[in-house]
């Protein structure tokens, strides 16, 4: 039970920094879709398994096998991320906090009074 908390809160924060922020919600939705799939199947085929060894031991390996199967296909995810991203310009995006809204009012406030005086 404790275990499986820390795929719930680290999941959003893990697809988060590999997918970025633009590509967040249809990465998070497909992880969801494929571990309930897996949660589907998973089940009945350590079910299967058990009945068809008589113990629980394939199961359990097949289960750990699945669980680094999967570690090793995300491994490459960071480096084909960096590989498309290589060539593209950040682009910086000057937040408008209310500091900045108002220095810019002024400035407009300013060149209006300027340019009716004739200045």
């Amino acid at each position: 039970m404790l275990l499986s908390a820390i795929f719930t809160v680290l999941r959003p924060i893990i697809v988060l920094k590999l997918m970025g922020l633009d590509k967040f919600n249809n990465a998070f939705g497909l992880s969801l879709l494929f571990m309930g799939i897996g949660t589907l199947i998973g089940n009945p085929l350590g079910g299967w398994l058990k009945d068809s060894t008589g113990n629980y031991d394939i199961s359990f390996y097949a289960a750990g096998g699945y669980l680094v199967l999967s570690a090793i296909l995300c491994y490459p995810v960071q480096h084909v991320r960096d590989w498309e991203n290589k060539g593209r310009i950040p682009t910086i995006v000057e937040p408008l906090t209310p500091h900045v809204l108002d220095e810019q009012r002024f400035v407009q406030r300013r060149y209006s009074l300027s340019t009716s005086l004739h200045l």
